[in-house]
């Protein structure tokens, strides 16, 4: 409730209606403001996600095929660490999913010579770093953490057993990512570039990638340990590109 409180400050200091009357509503708010940060940072979580990706590949004769990926994702919060990452891999066929006109749909099933890993996207943003591990190209890169304001909708969903709410960023009047959250959960961030989040990012979907994030299980009782941080394709990184990344 505390992050959702900041989050609705921020939208109306972002539109100018920030009066004294918000100002007296919220005083305590700002006042608490870095131990809400600070409770969130505390926060044990770790959550793995089922990552799909639909795209608009046109074909001859076929204006509405679609190509479907799957990844999994992962979230971790230890302490005042939170990293969120993403892995590809093939096992030996990729699934491209047809739509023709009828809307109906039927799977080709294209064979990869080997099964292994592919692409590890890795975001680090206790360190503002961006890691990119793949067979093509492995670097480091720095990053700047995007100012995301939520619009929050009120409506609320069951995912799993939790209640959630959703929640919307636009950006220069472009809806940008839609997410499902659990209050009662504090978070850092979530899923790739998102931050500023009102809680626990329990599914989200960007418009911009086609990704969207469907949650298989989360825990936060278990401590995290510092192995969920490591990976031993990274180790293989020994680049770092000069110029900052600017995400939405």
């Amino acid at each position: 409730m505390f992050l959702e409180n900041y989050c609705v400050m921020l939208n109306l200091a972002a539109s100018g209606r920030f009066t004294k009357n918000h100002f007296m509503r919220h005083v305590m708010m700002w006042m608490i403001l870095s131990l809400i940060l600070s409770t969130a940072g505390a926060q044990n979580i770790s959550a793995k996600y089922r990552v799909v990706r639909t795209v608009h590949a046109p074909m001859p004769g076929d204006s509405n095929f679609l190509i479907r990926h799957e990844f999994t994702a992962y979230f971790y919060q230890q302490n005042n660490r939170t990293i969120s990452y993403l892995m590809q891999r093939y096992e030996g066929k990729e699934e491209h999913a047809a739509h023709s006109e009828d809307s109906s749909a039927y799977p080709v099933y294209i064979a990869r010579p080997e099964d292994g890993m592919e692409m590890i996207n890795y975001i680090d943003f206790s360190k503002s770093s961006y890691k990119h591990w793949s067979h093509l190209q492995k670097f480091e890169q720095d990053f700047e953490l995007p100012v995301q304001y939520w619009q929050l909708t009120g409506e609320t969903r069951v995912i799993g057993k939790m209640t959630c709410r959703k929640a919307t960023y636009t950006k220069d009047g472009r809806l940008i990512k839609t997410i499902w959250y659990c209050p009662e959960i504090p978070a850092a961030a979530g899923p790739l570039f998102t931050v500023n989040v009102p809680g626990f990012v329990a599914d989200m979907e960007e418009l911009s990638s086609g990704l969207h994030f469907y949650l298989e299980s989360v825990d936060t009782m278990e401590p995290v340990t510092d192995l969920a941080f490591k990976l031993d394709e990274l180790s293989e990184i020994t680049g770092k590109r000069g110029h900052v990344i600017k995400s939405n």
